[in-house]
């Protein structure tokens, strides 16, 4: 099927225009089965840390996150570049492996953008915990796929009031 030339040129410009909608970023205040919930109060960098012993050496997984910053996790002091979170990144992993004889004790082994800025909208769902939500809530979000992960392969986190 054939379009007069000023409806072909039309397709590119509207095409363009389609990509530019703007992606609803993540509100800390918001309803999940009628319940309004504030995450506000928790903003600002906050960061979770575990470590495994890996004779000789020691695992530490370590999360970065900044929820409610409308610029996403700011950039340490004193931290190469490639081991800093990404830009605009609200959630990020750190893996690091610690070996006190080494060279380099503290070596970072990957770093893993989990939720960014620009996720859609449609790729985070909220849902209440427990009767009336007393439990807390659960944020799931579909990240990018890192090191051959599954698509949509769950990485929870749950967030409670305790």
């Amino acid at each position: 099927m054939m379009f007069p030339r000023q409806h072909r040129l039309a397709w590119p410009v509207l095409s363009i225009l389609i990509l530019a909608i703007p992606i609803n970023a993540f509100d800390c205040a918001f309803q999940a089965s009628s319940i309004d919930y504030d995450l506000k109060p928790l903003g600002g960098l906050r960061t979770s840390s575990k470590e495994n012993p890996t004779p000789p050496t020691t695992s530490e997984g370590k999360v970065f996150m900044d929820l409610c910053g409308e610029n996403g996790i700011p950039k340490e002091d004193d931290v190469a570049d490639e081991d800093q979170c990404g830009p605009n990144t609200k959630v990020c992993l750190k893996l690091l492996n610690h070996k006190p004889s080494a060279s380099d004790p503290d070596r970072v082994t990957a770093v893993v953008s989990l939720w960014s800025l620009d996720t859609p909208e449609d790729d985070v769902q909220v849902t209440a915990l427990g009767k009336n939500g007393r439990d807390g809530v659960q944020i799931n979000v579909r990240g990018p796929d890192y090191a051959g992960s599954v698509p949509g392969f769950a990485r929870t986190r749950t967030l409670s009031k305790s």
